[in-house]
């Protein structure tokens, strides 16, 4: 099999996002975090914006929604 082949491809493909994922958890794992999903209405994401966390553009983007969450709840907690 050569190494252009389609299934070596696929196969190169599918181990490069387990080894990241492998990645994040150990470093998960090494700062005692926890990975915890929760469900996010349209009026949090609003109220995210409204606060100054999320830009109006990035409202479909995930990871920014994420990052805005994780600033919004380490402020809260620092407030505390």
């Amino acid at each position: 099999m050569s190494l252009n082949s389609p299934s070596t491809k696929q196969k190169a493909k599918s181990q490069q996002p387990a080894a990241v994922r492998m990645r994040t958890y150990r470093r998960r794992r090494k700062r005692n975090y926890q990975l915890i999903r929760i469900e996010v209405a349209p009026s949090e994401i609003r109220g995210l914006i409204a606060k100054g966390y999320l830009e109006e553009k990035h409202v479909d983007d995930r990871r920014e929604v994420e990052a805005a969450l994780n600033a919004w709840v380490s402020d809260a907690l620092m407030m505390a």
